[in-house]
């Protein structure tokens, strides 16, 4: 049975192979993964959308419209961007002492727990920081071109469908991150918890230690 001491080491040693920084990143990003759930949930979302853009919500001027949709996007996404820094500051200053020695003994599965959360709070940030990257460049795209632009070699009806593809999985992928917001919270929550809890056990073997005396 490995001993508390060993798990300790363990997570240590763990922590310590963390020198790329793209590895870092890409290792961040599986812990967002979504689950077998949210890819049903986000592929409900992009059937709706697509079958909904094709039948009932004809656009008539999609240029137009992205614009506008990645003007509201971003007014959402920078302000979430600058909560989830926050809430990666408040974790970093909350994880310490006997908190960040309890995270470090607890596995999550691949990683300690400790890891698990440090690895979510990263990839958070990053997506929604690629995110608002992207709609930078998608503006400037969409800025600089007329607002009846097309493919020449498609009809209008094959541009429509391709235009309704992309936007229906560009929407579904925003979507996606403000789901993911609900997942930020949860881990914040379960970090107040866990220090909490580990302060709680503190002073219990303080008052203890001291009854004893």
């Amino acid at each position: 049975m490995i001993s508390l001491n060993d798990k300790l080491r363990e997570s240590i040693s763990d922590l310590l192979k963390d020198k790329n920084s793209d590895k870092v990143i890409l290792s961040a990003l599986k812990v967002m993964l979504p689950t077998r759930r949210r890819w049903e949930f986000l592929l409900f979302v992009f059937v709706f959308l697509f079958f909904s853009f094709n039948t009932i919500l004809k656009i008539k001027e999609p240029v137009n419209s992205v614009l506008e949709s990645i003007n509201t996007i971003n007014i959402v996404l920078i302000p979430i961007l600058t909560i989830a820094i926050t809430g990666y500051a408040i974790f970093q200053a909350l994880v310490s002492g006997k908190t960040l020695i309890t995270l470090m003994e607890v596995s999550g599965g691949e990683y300690s727990k400790f890891k698990e959360y440090n690895f979510f709070f990263l990839s958070f940030s990053v997506v929604y920081l690629f995110s608002i990257i992207l709609n930078f460049f998608l503006g400037i795209f969409f800025f600089n071109i007329e607002s009846d632009w097309s493919i020449p070699i498609f009809n209008n009806e094959l541009n429509y469908l391709l235009f309704t593809l992309a936007y229906s999985l560009y929407l579904t992928f925003i979507i996606n991150l403000l789901v993911e917001v609900k997942c930020f919270l949860i881990n914040l929550y379960q970090i107040f918890v866990t220090n909490a809890i580990a302060n709680g056990i503190e002073y219990i073997n303080k008052d203890s230690n001291n009854k004893d005396e």
